[in-house]
């Protein structure tokens, strides 16, 4: 089953992504911060990630750091409430494959995993 992490410290929106992504046949993991994102990476090799730029303990733009550090190459959609272009190019730098700007509709979901998946 193909997995799928959702990185988003507020939680009703990780829930509604977690909802909406469940009806995909995928398997999904969680996490609220930066350090428990990195653990579910390393250890579960999701498929797809889908990260949220601000987060605590270690944000998404250090984590696309290490992943491409460590030559991991999981595409990962960024999402942000941030439409700075600065914030947008960094991730896009970085390994992002895509930049979405929330709030993140089922619509858009279901395209990420239909591309990505």
């Amino acid at each position: 089953m193909k997995k799928v992490l959702i990185v988003e410290d507020a939680m009703d929106s990780r829930v509604a992504m977690s909802k909406v992504l469940s009806k995909f046949n995928i398997e999904v993991l969680e996490a609220e911060n930066g350090r428990e994102a990195w653990d579910i990476i390393i250890k579960h090799h999701p498929h797809l990630i889908l990260m949220d730029v601000h987060i605590p303990e270690i944000d998404g733009l250090d984590i696309l750091k290490e992943m491409k550090a460590e030559w991991i190459e999981t595409p990962v959609v960024m999402l942000s409430g941030d439409e700075s272009t600065t914030i947008r190019e960094s991730c896009f730098i970085l390994g992002a494959k895509q930049f979405i700007n929330k709030p993140i509709l089922a619509n858009d979901l279901k395209n990420i995993v239909n591309e990505y998946i």
